[in-house]
């Protein structure tokens, strides 16, 4: 059964009222720029899509792990998996960087060894060619 029509149930100035309401232009805010690219997990390192040739730093956002993910020309992508440490305090520097070098009593030391050798085995070899 169809339902009847009734036009005085209407306003008479229905056809007054506005059909569209003014926008009012809200001020847009841009994204921050981040560098950071989080991922959760190695599931979702591995699963981030990446255009050939480039290289993206992922952070693991339930470890402390970073994903260095590259791709080549072809779009075949790899994964370098680091583990970082926070640390709280700067690293302790000594003013004074020990350094090793041989004296040269040392490199002399290692000559006269080393033509020692040389003549043991020269007179192996004497020995043999006797033989």
């Amino acid at each position: 059964m169809a339902y009847p029509y009734y036009p005085q149930s209407y306003p008479q100035n229905y056809m007054n009222y506005p059909q569209t309401y003014p926008q009012v232009a809200q001020p847009q805010m841009p994204a921050p720029e981040t560098d950071m690219k989080w991922v959760q997990g190695e599931a979702g390192a591995k699963g981030y899509n990446i255009r050939p040739n480039t290289t993206l730093t992922l952070w693991d956002s339930e470890a402390q792990t970073i994903y260095v993910k590259s791709s080549n020309a072809v779009g075949v992508p790899t994964i370098t998996i680091l583990d970082y440490k926070i640390r709280n305090e700067a690293p302790q520097t000594s003013g004074e960087t020990k350094m090793n070098f041989a004296t040269t009593d040392d490199i002399e030391v290692l000559k006269n060894e080393i033509k020692e050798l040389k003549e043991k085995m020269n007179q192996k070899e004497r020995v043999k060619r006797n033989e």
